[in-house]
C-alpha cells in the first residue's frame, strides 16, 4: 500500500484550501475509531478521512491538515468491505506514525532507491517496492497491535489475513512475477496469511529458506528474519531500514540481476508483477519532495508557543518592511533578526525610560468658611449666624482658613530628547561588526522609546512626555546630506506602523560617509538644542526634560580642538554629552584619505579656518619627514576626556551603551531625596 500521495493538479488546488471541512468523509464510523486508535501514543488524533475518487490507491497528506485519503475506484475495484476499508483507513494511519515517529529513517528509504537505481527510472520503482514492502510489513504489525479488534482474539482478527489471501496478494500468479518480486511479495503474503504456503517458483523458495545470519544472529529461514526484524511493532523504524539496507539486500539485488540478464524488459511500467492489487505509488512519487507537507506538518505541530509568536512578530515586520521599496531583501532579513536580537534589550531600556516618570499632585491655597475658630473672621457669616452667634456662640461657623487642595497630577520629565551621532566612517564598514552593533543601540533605542511612548498614550490620550529621537550619521560630507538625520516625535506617535517602518529604514540604511568629522554634527546639534524650548535653563531646572547626546565611534576625529568645545557648550547649556569608542582603530592610510594632512595639523585647526571661510594660512616648505601614527585612543579621550568611554570587544557595544544610559539617567534624572 502507498506511502505517500500522487495528486493530481485538481487535488493539490484542492490541498491548497486552508478552511477545515466542517464534517469529514469516512467510509464507515468505525474507521475514525481505529485511525484515532493508531494514532494514539503521543501520536495526534486530529487527523481526516476523505474519499477521493480521483485516486488510484490509498495515501496520506498533511497540508493544511493531516488526511488520510482512500479511494473509491479501488475499494470498487478490489470489493472492499466495510471492515476492509477500515483495515486500509488504519494501515495508511500507520504510515503516519511510522513518518512521524522516525522522519530521517523514512525518507532515507526514498534517498536509497534513488541512489540504488543509478538514473534508472524503472529501477527507482523495483526499489520503491523493495522498501514498500518491508514498510508495509511493519506497518501491518503496528496497526494489529493498536487496533483491538484486529488484534488476536479480537472481533476482526481475521479480516487482514482474508483480504490479503483474496484480494491483495491472491496466491494464483505470484509466479508470474520477476524473482526479486516473487521473494518480496511472498515474504509480505506469509507474514499476512502464515497458514498457506505461497506460490512462487522452487527457486525462490529455496533462498527463502536457506539460513541466514545478520548482526552476529543466526537465523534459521529468511521467513523468521524478516518475522523478527519486520514484522515487529517493538522494532524502531531506524533498526527495520537498517535491516533491509544490510540483510535483505544483497540477496534481493542478486536475483534483481538475474532477472535483467534474462529479461531487460522485466522492469518496464507495463510488465508483469505478479501482485495483482498491490499497486505502490509510481516512480514520480517516490520522491522526498512529497514529504515536504509533512515536514511542514511536523515542524508545526512540535513548534513551542514562544516560536509561535516568533513568527508572528517576523510575519508583522516583514509586512511593515515590504511596503519599503527601498530595502533588499538582505536588509530585511538583517533587520529582522536584529528586532529579535534586540528583543531583551528593548525591554530594558523602556523600562528605564518608564522608571524616569515622576508623578507629583499640585496644590493650591484656597480660602475655606465654615469654621468655628480660627484668626480671620467671615464677615458674611456673623451676619448669616448673627442668631446662632447670640444663642450658642460656640456653635457659630463664623471664621475661615487657609488651605491647600490638590488640584492636578503633574508628569515629570515631560520631554525625552535622545540624539544618537553614528560614526559612519569607511572603517566602521570595513569592520561590518562595528557599524552593525552600532545599528542595534540606534535600534534598541529607538524602538524602546516608540513602545514607551506607544504604551503611555494607550494608558492615557493626553499622555505628556514628549519623546524625540535624532539619529545623525556622520563622516566627511558629515550633514551636507540632511537625509542621514531622522526625527522621532510624538506627532507620529498615534500611527505606530508609519513610525516603526521609518526607525527600521532609516537605521538600516546609514551609508559609507568617508572620514571621521564629527564637529559639524556636533555643532549641528548644539544649535538645534539651543532653538528648542527644552534647551531652556528654567525647564532644565525644573527637570521637566531629559536631553542626552551619546556619540558612537572607532576612530579619531579629524576635528579634536572644534569637537571638544562643542562637547563643553553642550554640557554648560544642560545637556549630557557621553561617547562611545570602540577600541583597536588605528588611524591609517586606508581608513582617511586626510591622514597626511591630519598628521601635520591634527587638531585641525587649518580645516576649521576653510570650514568657516577663512583662508588657509601659508605654510613654509618643510622637508619630507617620516609618517607618524596617530592614535586613535589618544585623541579620543582628548575630546571626550571621562565622558567618554572604549570598549575593547565590539561586541559589548549594546551592554556598554546600556550601562551607559542607565549611569546618566541615575545620577543626574534619578529620584532626588
Amino acid at each position: 500500500m502507498a506511502r505517500s500521495p500522487q495528486a493530481s493538479d485538481e487535488e493539490n488546488d484542492l490541498a491548497t484550501v486552508p478552511q477545515k471541512p466542517e464534517v469529514p468523509n469516512p467510509f464507515d464510523e468505525s474507521l475514525v475509531r481505529v485511525v484515532a486508535g493508531v494514532m494514539t501514543s503521543g501520536q495526534p488524533v486530529g487527523i481526516e478521512i476523505d474519499r477521493n475518487p480521483q485516486a488510484k490507491g490509498a495515501y496520506f497528506t498533511h497540508d493544511p491538515y493531516p488526511t488520510i485519503h482512500l479511494s473509491v475506484a479501488q475499494a470498487e475495484r478490489m470489493g472492499f468491505n466495510s471492515k476492509e476499508k477500515v483495515w486500509v483507513g488504519g494501515h495508511e494511519a500507520g504510515h503516519h506514525v511510522q513518518y512521524l515517529s522516525d522522519p530521517v529513517a523514512y525518507e532515507k528509504t526514498f534517498k536509497l532507491a534513488k541512489d540504488w537505481a543509478k538514473g534508472d527510472k524503472n529501477l527507482q520503482g523495483v526499489w520503491h517496492r523493495f522498501f514498500n514492502v518491508f514498510l508495509d510489513v511493519h506497518v501491518n504489525a503496528l496497526v494489529e497491535r493498536r487496533v483491538a479488534p484486529f488484534q488476536k482474539g479480537g472481533s476482526d482478527q481475521d479480516i487482514p489475513a482474508e483480504l490479503y489471501r483474496n484480494k491483495l496478494f491472491k496466491n494464483e500468479g505470484l509466479d508470474r512475477g520477476p524473482r526479486c518480486y516473487q521473494l518480496i511479495h511472498a515474504l509480505l503474503r506469509r507474514m499476512m496469511v502464515p497458514d498457506e504456503a505461497v506460490n512462487i517458483t522452487p527457486e525462490v523458495q529455496a533462498v527463502i529458506d536457506q539460513p541466514v545470519e545478520f548482526m552476529g544472529t543466526k537465523y534459521p529461514s529468511l521467513e523468521v528474519l524478516v518475522q523478527e526484524r519486520f514484522s515487529n511493532a517493538d522494532i524502531p523504524l531506524e533498526r527495520a531500514v537498517f535491516a533491509m539496507q544490510h540483510a535483505i539486500k544483497p540477496i534481493f539485488e542478486k536475483l534483481l540481476a538475474e532477472d535483467l540478464a534474462e529479461n531487460p524488459n522485466a522492469f518496464d511500467e507495463d510488465a508483469e508483477t505478479g501482485a495483482e492489487g498491490y499497486d505502490p505509488m509510481s516512480n514520480d512519487a517516490s520522491d522526498p519532495e512529497n514529504f515536504k507537507d509533512v515536514k511542514k506538518y511536523v515542524k508545526d505541530k512540535n513548534k513551542t508557543a514562544a516560536e509561535r509568536a516568533k513568527e508572528k512578530s517576523e510575519e508583522r515586520i516583514r509586512t511593515k518592511l515590504n511596503a519599503i521599496p527601498e530595502l533588499t531583501e538582505g536588509q530585511k532579513t538583517e533587520i529582522v533578526e536584529r528586532s529579535f536580537r534586540m528583543s531583551d534589550t528593548v525591554q530594558r531600556v523602556k523600562k528605564m525610560w518608564w522608571r524616569l516618570i515622576q508623578k507629583n499632585t499640585e496644590y493650591q491655597q484656597q480660602e475655606r468658611s465654615g469654621f468655628t475658630s480660627g484668626l480671620d473672621l467671615d464677615t458674611t457669616q456673623v451676619v448669616q449666624q448673627l442668631p446662632t452667634l447670640l444663642t450658642n456662640p460656640s456653635q457659630a461657623e463664623i471664621f475661615q482658613r487657609n488651605r491647600y487642595e490638590p488640584q492636578r497630577e503633574v508628569i515629570h520629565p515631560r520631554e525625552i530628547e535622545i540624539w544618537l551621532v553614528v560614526d559612519a566612517s569607511g572603517s566602521m564598514f570595513q569592520e561590518e561588526k562595528f557599524i552593525n552593533r552600532a545599528k542595534d543601540v540606534a535600534y534598541s533605542t529607538s524602538e524602546s522609546l516608540r513602545l514607551f511612548a506607544a504604551e503611555g498614550l494607550q494608558n492615557s490620550s493626553d499622555f505628556p512626555v514628549k519623546v524625540k529621537l535624532h539619529l545623525v550619521a556622520f563622516g566627511a560630507p558629515a550633514l551636507e546630506q540632511p537625509g542621514f538625520e531622522v526625527l522621532i516625535d510624538a506627532s507620529m506617535l498615534p500611527d505606530p506602523t508609519k513610525v516603526e517602518a521609518l526607525i527600521l529604514k532609516q537605521i538600516e540604511v546609514i551609508p559609507n560617509l568617508g572620514g571621521t568629522n564629527d564637529s559639524l554634527p556636533l555643532e549641528h546639534v548644539l544649535g538645534e538644542f539651543l532653538k528648542s524650548k527644552s534647551g531652556s535653563s528654567a525647564r532644565l531646572k525644573d527637570r521637566d526634560a531629559v536631553n542626552i547626546l551619546v556619540e558612537i565611534t572607532d576612530g579619531a576625529t579629524q576635528t579634536p580642538e572644534a569637537s571638544r568645545q562643542i562637547k563643553d557648550a553642550l554640557q554648560q547649556n544642560g545637556m549630557v554629552a557621553k561617547a562611545l569608542k570602540i577600541a583597536g582603530t588605528m588611524v591609517g592610510d586606508d581608513q582617511h584619505p586626510e591622514n597626511d594632512e591630519l598628521r601635520r595639523d591634527p587638531f585641525g585647526r587649518g580645516r576649521m579656518a576653510r570650514g568657516r571661510g577663512g583662508q588657509q594660512p601659508q605654510q613654509p616648505e618643510q622637508p619630507p619627514q617620516p609618517p607618524v601614527e596617530i592614535n586613535a585612543d589618544d585623541i579620543f579621550y582628548k575630546v571626550w576626556g571621562e565622558d567618554g568611554r572604549i570598549i575593547n570587544n565590539p561586541g559589548t557595544l549594546v551592554e556598554a551603551f546600556e550601562e551607559l544610559l542607565a549611569g546618566v539617567l541615575n545620577q543626574k534624572y534619578g529620584d532626588e531625596d
